[in-house]
């Protein structure tokens, strides 16, 4: 049986990471949505898209793309509950329909290539070609064959992406914008302010403030007694199991573990990776290839110009490169040729010239049995522990229907059973990144009815308790958060009146006139100078107070609270334009490349959209479902 499982497993993972898909045009469908499609059933197809069809198949491989990149993008594991939360799913059908929408209007129209374009461009492809650089054919029918599909498959695909390509090269971009609001919004970013952030002594400020009055308190109460209400409270029963314990019971014999590393021996190496830095030099002029070849000659002149445009290393630090990722980009590459650590370029970017500085290198390693064994039984462990899972999914929401309790099944399955005390429908913070279990707390009722399957696949059931709902609040109940209200307004008032009598903004320093203040009564605790940007904010300032400080102008200041702490905010100086002239160049050129694409773009989505109207769109909701639910199985 256990033997059963690990060949499973290794066909999903095999499958897994076999699909590579042609980089082509892809069609990024940004305000194009499925809600307008027919929801229903035809057949065993995900969708039809006038006479084009989506295949199960091609569906599960553009979900599993998806996952897989937004999966190394961000360096996690994404169950597919995650990836249908962060809406790749979603992002995988839309885009397969875009495609639809557009192959079923170019053979609508009778466009196409020729059979010899398609050869021609696979001969391009550096994946089929030998070290001379010329077509191999071997390699191409290896590739072709991971791919699960025929050559006569894998070359239609292909040629259907040829002549997508064909016609969404008409949507081309204007070779030149005007790139003036781009150079003010760069601008308008990186006005920076020097702020002095004083954090004033809260006692001194009581003797200047006015206390609130019964009175006080009863005006503001009748003004705003609707927002006056207590908690919603509810005592939650939680029965669940944890998958990390169905893990760690499984048995894995030794021999099992050892078999399944001496089959996969070649994929427990250590890749050999690189930590790398980019700088880009966006006037390819003397001067820029000048300081190019200082720097390669003196490499800790790198870090010189790092700080010399305003940056830390983390800001060009393109970080740790596998070789495999390396392979996909020509510097990159040529970057893993190189045996030392060191500064290498110039080499040419999108942004211009640029050198990229190879700060540290891990050479490839092959891992040993004993280092790999805890991962490999946990592995299979995992696989066995899954079906184990869905089996008691199953079982245990029959029970559920069949009119079971929580406290019937509680110990005929081993349940762990927890009480849990909410305010106000609030996720405990284990639980708030799962919408699966958002979606289960919302609707928690006096009884069980069901148990779901969350992100770590683990299962859980909700009952509410006990619940008491939220009510008005008397003046009473409401007075001491009003007072203490009142009493924070009072102390901004007081102070504000204290330093407007007290300081002279336009004659003296401001920070002097503090100090002579302090000699009299101790008016402030700290004094710190801080540099502000709108996209860089102090850990003391909030967004809102940010916003006001953005506001004043020089010799002005504000007060605010942060973390029942009250600060002066005073704005010594406004530094307009306050950025690097080579950092400036690098962001215009990226921005005005951005801008060109996302014309482009809303090009294409404006026409797909004028398009779609006349395209008959059905998409099978309840095959999607359970082909998502196979790939919870097996993924």
């Amino acid at each position: 049986m256990i033997g059963d499982n690990v060949a499973s497993l290794k066909g999903n993972i095999s499958k897994f990471f076999a699909w590579i898909m042609v980089a082509l045009v892809i069609v990024s469908l940004a305000g194009f949505g499925i809600q307008d499609v027919i929801l229903g059933s035809m057949g065993q197809n995900i969708a039809t898209i006038g006479k084009e069809k989506i295949s199960v198949d091609e569906f599960l491989r553009s979900v599993e793309n998806e996952i897989l990149n937004f999966s190394q993008e961000n360096d996690i594991t994404l169950s597919v509950e995650e990836a249908k939360a962060y809406g790749l799913v979603n992002k995988a059908l839309n885009d397969l329909i875009a495609k639809k929408i557009f192959d079923n209007l170019i053979k609508n129209k009778g466009i196409s290539r020729e059979d010899k374009s398609i050869a021609d461009y696979i001969k391009t492809v550096e994946s089929f070609k030998s070290i001379s650089g010329d077509f191999d054919v071997e390699k191409y029918k290896r590739y072709v064959a991971v791919t699960g599909v025929n050559i006569k498959e894998f070359e239609s695909a292909l040629k259907d992406d040829l002549v997508r390509e064909l016609v969404l090269n008409v949507f081309g971009a204007p070779t030149k914008i005007e790139t003036t609001f781009l150079e003010k919004s760069i601008e308008h970013y990186f006005e920076s302010r020097d702020v002095s952030l004083i954090e004033l002594n809260l006692n001194t400020f009581r003797n200047f403030s006015k206390k609130p009055s019964e009175s006080d308190i009863s005006k503001y109460f009748e003004k705003r007694k609707d927002q006056f209400k207590s908690p919603n409270r509810k005592t939650l029963k939680l029965a669940a199991i944890n998958f990390a314990d169905l893990v760690d019971q499984q048995i894995i014999e030794n021999k099992l573990i050892k078999d399944y590393y001496d089959e996969n021996v070649a994929s427990f190496k250590n890749e050999e990776k690189r930590l790398i830095d980019i700088l880009s030099f966006s006037d390819e002029g003397d001067e820029s290839r000048k300081r190019i070849q200082e720097i390669k000659e003196n490499t800790e002149l790198f870090n010189e110009e790092i700080s010399s445009r305003g940056l830390k290393t983390q800001d060009v630090t393109i970080g740790f490169v596998k070789k495999s990722i390396a392979n996909e980009n020509n510097n990159l590459k040529t970057l893993f040729d190189k045996e030392n650590i060191g500064v290498y370029g110039p080499f040419e970017t999108e942004l211009g010239l640029a050198i990229y500085r190879i700060r540290e290198i891990s050479v490839e390693n092959q891992i040993a049995f004993a280092d790999a064994k805890s991962d490999i039984r946990t592995l299979l462990a995992t696989e066995i522990a899954k079906n184990e899972t869905f089996k008691l999914l199953e079982d245990l929401n029959n029970e559920v229907a069949a009119g079971q309790t929580l406290e019937d099944l509680a110990s005929k399955f081993s349940l762990s059973v927890e009480t849990l005390e909410v305010e106000n429908n609030e996720l405990p913070d284990r639980f708030k990144k799962d919408p699966s279990a958002k979606i289960l707390f919302d609707k928690a009722s006096d009884q069980i009815t069901e148990f779901i399957l969350l992100g770590d696949n683990s299962l859980l059931a909700i009952k509410v308790a006990k619940e008491l709902k939220s009510s008005a609040l008397t003046l009473n109940e409401a007075s001491k958060d009003i007072k203490e209200i009142l009493l924070k307004e009072n102390y901004i008032t007081g102070a504000k009146s204290y330093f407007d009598k007290r300081l002279k903004l336009g004659n003296e320093n401001f920070l002097n006139q503090l100090f002579e203040m302090n000699n009299d009564e101790e008016v402030f605790v700290e004094i710190k100078n801080r540099k502000l940007f709108r996209f860089n904010p102090d850990s003391q300032v909030a967004k809102e107070d940010l916003e006001r400080i953005f506001s004043l102008k020089e010799k002005e200041f504000i007060l605010f609270y942060n973390s029942s702490k009250l600060f002066l905010a005073f704005v010594e100086n406004i530094n307009p334009n306050d950025i690097d002239n080579e950092l400036k160049k690098t962001l215009l050129t990226q921005r005005e490349k951005f801008f060109k694409k996302s014309l482009m773009q809303n090009f294409i989505n404006n026409y797909l959209n004028f398009i779609k109207q006349d395209t008959d769109i059905n998409v099978n909701e309840g095959l999607i479902e359970s082909t998502l639910l196979n790939l919870r199985r097996t993924g």
